[in-house]
């Protein structure tokens, strides 16, 4: 399962989602619950939250940690062989 999450209004997350079409949930996280505990809140407030992927096996443990602010393709790329390696077992 795919879940975005952010700071960002769940308005926000509407226009965004329709935008794009996307197939799954943007979840938000005002209070910045979820951020914190990830550790994706930048330390000087000026900048945005950190984009970072997270892939989280059915057994909640954390199996990839993806992060990329400037090598988008990349990301993306790291992303797809961490979900191939995680549903293969490797």
């Amino acid at each position: 399962m795919i879940v975005g999450i952010s700071a960002d209004s769940v308005e926000s997350h509407r226009r965004f989602r329709e935008s794009l079409s996307l197939p799954y949930p943007l979840l938000s996280d005002p209070e910045k619950t979820v951020i914190r505990l990830y550790d994706v809140k930048r330390r000087l407030s000026v900048l945005t939250n950190k984009r970072v992927t997270y892939i989280v096996s059915k057994t909640g443990a954390i199996s990839g940690v993806y992060h990329h602010e400037i090598a988008f393709g990349q990301h993306k790329n790291d992303v797809l062989e961490g979900l191939k390696a995680l549903s293969t077992g490797g």
